[in-house]
């Protein structure tokens, strides 16, 4: 397949004029033999961008990991790759044992589906954090950091298990830190640790901030906090960008900060992304949604209606983000940060030929998982 006078996202994290070559699953170089390639579809005036990778999903288009169920799975996979994402990382909550134990089982076994987008790991947010900083994680599950239940999670999930959430002051937290950061990236949030903690358990091995400036210590001009310390540091920070998480002008001095090379867009989705009603019931807990908004009955937030790319649209036309920046940070960042850019997050020659065509307006026109064409408005 051969798509023609493409404005394609460079893998120096530009936009060009150009054509791009997909052969079988994955991006090839041009070839002067022009029947290899087959189709050829014209994309003038059209943004071809590598396919979005949604790192932090609890559920879409009302299904919820939660459900530990194969087809709630499907039912996301099928959601999501009609908004452009690819690839996306299911997300437990903090729930009973057994219940985290039944999503990663399910998220293990689960073989992902021809034509959708594909399960790649699984992030484990809670048990281990603060219950001061729980946010609408639910308190009664809330336990010390456990390295025997996390074996055995990543066992049951066939190792699929990439990210961990955590926060750092809990009994047993920094010990657990440098026992797991070589084997899956340690994230700290819902947290209450200050700056010295949060810049303590850095130094330990993590290398991940969860939904940054949701669910931790505040960033004071005395009390910097988990943000002073992520700043100070290496790592990579999550951005919730449908502008109600994070005020549009924190995410604007959030990009001057931390620059377009550590941040990760994420959904932060629940069954109410894409989904179709007001009222929603997780894991025994009602879930309404106002504003476009998903919250608690008593109004603590839960996580955005909308889904990851109609947020990247936001930041784009309402609040003054590069469209460069908001793609880097939607597909090329979450690739290098889960060690996968040989495979996803860029079009280049080798990767797989995960792509999406936007209109100007950042609309979804045509959808390619694994080279071939998905979806088509």
């Amino acid at each position: 397949m051969k798509l023609t006078n493409a404005n394609y996202f460079t893998p120096d994290c530009a936009f060009l004029p150009g054509d791009i070559y997909i052969s079988g699953e994955r991006f090839t170089g041009a070839s002067n033999d022009k029947e290899i390639y087959g189709e050829e579809i014209n994309c003038e005036g059209l943004f071809a961008v590598p396919g979005l990778i949604d790192i932090h999903i609890h559920g879409s288009a009302d299904c919820e990991f939660s459900a530990c169920s194969t087809e709630a799975l499907i039912g996301m996979a099928k959601y999501l790759i009609n908004e452009g994402v690819t690839s996306f990382i299911p997300t437990t909550m903090t729930a009973n044992e057994k219940l985290i134990k039944n999503m990663c089982r399910t998220a293990g076994e689960y073989i992902n589906k021809e034509d959708t987008s594909e399960v790649i790991g699984i992030h484990i947010e809670g048990p281990f954090i603060s219950e001061e900083k729980r946010g609408a994680q639910n308190l009664a599950f809330i336990k010390k950091p456990d390295m025997a239940f996390y074996r055995e999670l990543q066992e049951l999930s066939n190792n699929k298990i990439k990210i961990i959430t955590v926060a750092p002051e809990i009994q047993g937290a920094m010990e657990f830190v440098s026992a797991i950061c070589k084997e899956a990236i340690i994230s700290i949030a819902h947290s209450n640790a200050d700056y010295q903690t949060a810049q303590k358990a850095f130094l330990n091995g993590a290398s991940h901030v969860t939904h940054l400036f949701n669910g931790m210590s505040a960033f004071g001009h005395r009390s910097p906090g988990i943000v002073g310390a992520a700043f100070d540091s290496a790592c990579m920070v999550e951005l919730i960008s449908d502008g109600s998480f994070v005020f549009p002008a924190v995410m604007r001095a959030m990009f001057k900060m931390f620059g377009d090379d550590r941040i990760i867009i994420i959904s932060d989705g629940t069954s109410a992304t894409g989904g179709k009603k007001d009222v929603y019931t997780v894991d025994g807990r009602v879930f309404i949604v106002k504003d476009g908004v998903v919250q608690l009955e008593n109004g603590t937030l839960v996580g955005p209606a909308i889904s990851m790319r109609q947020s990247i649209q936001r930041m784009v036309k309402e609040f003054g983000i590069p469209l460069e920046s908001a793609v880097k940070c939607a597909t090329y960042n979450p690739a290098k940060q889960l060690n996968l850019l040989n495979d996803y997050g860029l079009i280049r020659e080798g990767n797989y030929a995960d792509l999406l065509l936007l209109d100007k307006n950042l609309d979804v026109k045509m959808v390619f998982k694994k080279g071939r064409c998905v979806v088509k408005n």
